[in-house]
């Protein structure tokens, strides 16, 4: 898993799946050492999504809203989007095409 910060925006990169003790464990560290910026999640490497995933996506959207912080996914391929569509996450978390325009929207409204 890749972690940058950009100004007030990490990007989480996993490599190619998001359940794992490991991957919660680097999240968390990620939204204790940055409280005070918004999330991008880019799921360009991930091509399948199940149930533990979601959880796991929920409950960083979760913690991040509690602090007024955002939680955005971008390159999502199309079994994950529909995944999305489907547990209407999409109506909860903004989707972007591209992690370009998720920093350019997330730089708009900081």
């Amino acid at each position: 898993m890749k972690v940058e910060v950009t100004g007030n925006i990490v990007i989480i990169t996993p490599n190619k799946k998001i359940d794992g003790v490991e991957f919660i464990n680097k999240i968390l560290e990620a939204l204790n050492e940055h409280t005070d910026k918004n999330f991008i999640l880019d799921c360009k490497n991930i091509d399948y999504m199940g149930s533990s995933d979601v959880c796991i996506i929920l409950d960083m959207h979760k913690r991040l809203l509690k602090r007024r912080s955002q939680l955005i996914v971008c390159n999502l391929h199309d079994a994950v989007k529909k995944l999305f569509c489907i547990v209407s996450l999409n109506k909860i978390i903004s989707i972007y095409q591209d992690k370009e325009h998720a920093i350019a929207y997330l730089s708009t409204i900081s």
